[in-house]
């Protein structure tokens, strides 16, 4: 089982824990641990019980030890020094870079990996102006939906309207028309949440939900519910969701596309 580092607030528990999910209960990892970062197994054994604290380079060097990515790295290393700050006014600073850093990994477009191809804020506001923008783009990298009558037939729109659109596409180098094919240039887009067109985006998407959910088809999923939390545990249920976005984000990715399904997650105070 990962341990999530995200998720505490002491690197000791983190360490502990970590070594504890390991085959065996990580049995002789505190010695190759201890030999790794520099230092006598006794005191993994006082840090790990919570009566001392590693160096920044023995946290850097457990941080290798254990595999931890950048990010992971970066955070563990903060909490390191929140953990040995000896003023109210250090450990406040070091907070604040704390919050910093979840807000930063909490930012979704970051997790996505997104792009380097971007449109303009004028190409946005028509791209997500509609639905049909980003349905007509993602339904001609179907295979049999390259061609402009199977796209208005699946769309439900007329030969005119849907020149519309593949003209927009076309201008915005989303696409591109040969000999009456469609070939799709760029296979994802994504919308930072700070842009003027994210409301109407996510308004698009839940109305369409709106009318999936009357259909009631039972191979589809619509889940809604209210429920009473603790507000720390807010973040939480923002990272859990953030993580299945990205786990389906990888799906999608690895997947040999044939199908066209939408996917919309809302976690709010009321």
């Amino acid at each position: 089982m990962k341990i999530d580092i995200f998720q505490e607030r002491d690197y000791r528990s983190f360490f502990a824990d970590h070594l504890a999910a390991l085959p065996g209960g990580g049995r002789g990892q505190r010695s190759k641990l201890a030999a790794f970062i520099g230092c006598q197994t006794t005191y993994v054994s006082l840090v790990l019980a919570k009566r001392g604290h590693f160096s920044l380079e023995q946290a850097e060097a457990a941080a290798r030890f254990f595999g931890l990515a950048p990010p992971e790295r970066d955070f563990l290393l903060t909490l390191v020094q929140l953990g040995r700050a000896g003023t109210p006014q250090l450990r406040a600073c070091f907070e604040r870079h704390l919050r910093a850093q979840l807000e930063a990994r909490l930012t979704l477009h970051k997790r996505l990996d997104p792009p380097p191809a971007a449109l303009s804020d004028e190409q946005r506001s028509v791209y997500y102006g509609s639905w049909l923008y980003a349905a007509a783009h993602m339904l001609a990298m179907l295979p049999g939906y390259d061609t402009a009558p199977r796209l208005a037939e699946r769309l439900g729109v007329t030969a005119v309207r849907l020149r519309e659109i593949l003209d927009a596409l076309e201008a915005m180098q989303v696409i591109r028309t040969d000999g009456g094919t469609i070939k799709v240039l760029l296979e994802r887009l994504n919308l930072p949440g700070t842009s003027p067109a994210v409301v109407q985006h996510h308004v698009n998407w839940r109305l369409r939900a709106i009318q999936a959910i009357e259909r009631r088809d039972p191979a589809e999923l619509h889940y809604s519910g209210v429920a009473a939390v603790a507000a720390e545990d807010v973040p939480k249920l923002r990272e859990a969701f953030i993580r299945a976005i990205a786990a389906c984000a990888e799906t999608a990715k690895a997947s040999k596309a044939d199908e066209l399904c939408v996917l919309a997650a809302d976690v709010f105070r009321l």
